[in-house]
């Protein structure tokens, strides 16, 4: 559960902190079992020739069964429309420490991103990681929705 601030917006550049709360489950395959927190601050701005750079810096505190720890994470990514509603993307990401106890994990991906309608998205990604603790190889898909806020509570 979270809420995106938009507090600077130029032509030139955008950023936003998106605070959020994950909420507790109980299958232990997709939760920590309590309520965990993060920050998160992000910025976006054009590049010559239609590309587009953006990025974000996170800070969590996590839970797992022996208690709290800080995780914080970091990720830059470009992107540049193919044809029509197709995009693609590049980026580099990782999280410090991977889990309790480990090192750092970084890994590098890229995909390819559809625009359904104006306000959503679908993607699909292929990476890999670059430092001992993070994964080998990972395949993602990817839906998002864009909203305001007025507009989901009217």
């Amino acid at each position: 559960l979270g809420a995106k601030y938009k507090f600077v917006r130029t032509s030139h550049l955008s950023m936003t902190v998106i605070p959020s709360v994950s909420i507790p489950t109980r299958d232990s395959h997709y939760s920590s079992g309590t309520y965990d927190a993060m920050v998160k601050v992000t910025w976006a701005t054009a590049l010559p020739l239609h590309f587009d750079i953006g990025g974000n810096l996170n800070d969590a505190r996590l839970s797992d069964e022996r208690g709290r720890f800080t995780q914080r994470a970091a990720s830059v990514s470009i992107a540049h429309d193919i044809k029509g509603p197709w995009g693609a993307y590049g980026e580099a990401f990782g999280f410090t420490p991977m889990e309790r106890g480990a090192g750092p994990g970084w890994t590098v991906n890229s995909g390819v991103t559809r625009a359904v309608g104006r306000d959503m998205q679908v993607d699909v990604e292929l990476g890999r990681g670059v430092t001992p603790d993070a994964p080998d190889w990972f395949m993602g898909v990817g839906f998002a929705v864009r909203g305001h806020l007025h507009s989901l509570v009217h």
